[in-house]
């Protein structure tokens, strides 16, 4: 009710143009919506709760990239933060707390684990499935998918109960986790020389980019409407679906692919990077993308000579507050050889390539290819690698991204 009422007063607000009182009701709405969230346990309900909430954060972005007050900016970056998803920052920071009071598994909770890896068998079955028909040109593929993703849907609903089941003795003990996100100054005390913090976040019309450096930041808005972002991510999307017709084909049409891979390419650059070019004088950038943004390949983007990633080290983070969390947590730096997990078929023909490329650049890595490439063995490395790198298949659910998986042996 009190979000409610906020937000209805918020509007009121702006239709009164009265928009210092309408920042003041959304701030108002954002808070209570993050009271009610706190007090929900399940991730999957917390992300329901969320959707029709954002509509606060929204509006109040709006307000604030309208002032060029500094403190607004900081303001607006920090409600950016709040505004994005926390599925993820909450399971790291929960298993961090956990990390040392893991409960002793009991007859039950043995039982109940092995019906949890029974379904995520089952749901990694049929991603399988489902990955198969994008390379299928039957008349039938239609009718496959649909019966895929309705047995996909149905072993999720299981593992949603499961999972509830079994997160439930931590639950009773969890305190109230009310949102925690950081300001552009903690973040900028993290940063090193040369290296700009880019956060992007996506409005229906617009899309607000902060740039954040040890020394300075500052605020852009691009108009750029999300229709026009989709359907460019669409194009690419095709574009790279080519790619599953074999080999011959590829060799066929390989001038024609780079062609028009790069036109796609340097479109996005065009809209996403040019208007920024003239803050972008670091040589390291980590980008926290948002929304349809974490489907562009930023590193591959084409400047009309280069793809970017040539020009400066690009890194990704989902959201500032994750890039705080990970920094200032207490883990000891490790000196181990890094580890590579690499599952090659028909749809990746060149990941041999890959794994030679990489192994090329660090000769003391561990590589676990093809039936080496095991869940078990990822989730029992001896030792902490110095990095993991994954060349695989993935299926990302925007929809619900508890139930995102990747593809191993």
């Amino acid at each position: 009710m009190q979000y409610t009422v906020a937000y209805g007063m918020g509007q009121l607000s702006l239709r009164r143009q009265r928009n210092h009182d309408a920042r003041h009701y959304f701030q108002q709405a954002i808070e209570a919506a993050e009271r009610l969230q706190a007090t929900i346990g399940a991730d999957d309900y917390k992300i329901a709760f969320r959707r029709d909430k954002m509509q606060a954060y929204e509006q109040l972005l709006t307000l604030l990239i309208r002032h060029h007050d500094p403190s607004m900016t900081a303001q607006a970056f920090q409600t950016s933060e709040r505004a994005r998803a926390r599925t993820l920052l909450d399971a790291v920071e929960r298993n961090r707390a956990a990390s040392d009071h893991s409960r002793p598994a009991s007859g039950a909770s043995s039982s109940l684990a092995d019906e949890i890896a029974a379904h995520k068998r089952a749901l990694h079955w049929y991603y399988n499935r489902l990955h198969q028909t994008f390379s299928n040109d039957d008349s039938t593929v239609a009718e496959q998918r649909a019966t895929i993703t309705a047995e996909i849907a149905t072993e999720e609903a299981q593992l949603s109960r499961l999972f509830a089941r079994w997160r439930m003795p931590d639950l009773i003990d969890a305190p109230d986790n009310p949102t925690q996100t950081v300001t552009i100054t903690q973040v900028q005390s993290l940063l090193p020389t040369d290296t700009l913090f880019l956060a992007y976040f996506l409005l229906e019309t617009e899309i607000i980019v902060w740039g954040v450096t040890a020394s300075t930041y500052w605020q852009r808005v691009l108009p750029i409407s999300q229709s026009h972002l989709k359907e460019l991510l669409e194009q690419l999307r095709f574009h790279m679906g080519k790619f599953h017709y074999g080999p011959a084909y590829r060799q066929r049409h390989s001038a024609q692919l780079a062609q028009s891979g790069q036109s796609i390419l340097h479109q996005l650059y065009r809209l996403l990077i040019q208007p920024l070019a003239d803050r972008l004088s670091e040589s390291t950038l980590i980008i926290a993308p948002h929304g349809l943004l974490h489907y562009v390949p930023f590193h591959a983007l084409w400047d009309g000579k280069q793809h970017w990633g040539a020009t400066a080290r690009i890194s990704y983070i989902p959201s500032a507050s994750l890039f705080h969390l990970l920094v200032t947590r207490e883990v000891p730096p490790t000196m181990e050889p890094p580890a590579i997990f690499a599952l090659a078929d028909d749809r990746l023909p060149s990941i041999a390539e890959e794994v030679a490329a990489l192994t090329t650049l660090f000769p003391d890595a561990t590589c676990y290819v093809n039936e080496r490439a095991k869940t078990e063995t990822l989730l029992q490395l001896p030792s902490r690698p110095g990095f993991l790198h994954l060349a695989t298949h993935a299926a990302f659910r925007q929809d619900n991204p508890l139930y995102s998986a990747i593809e191993l042996s």
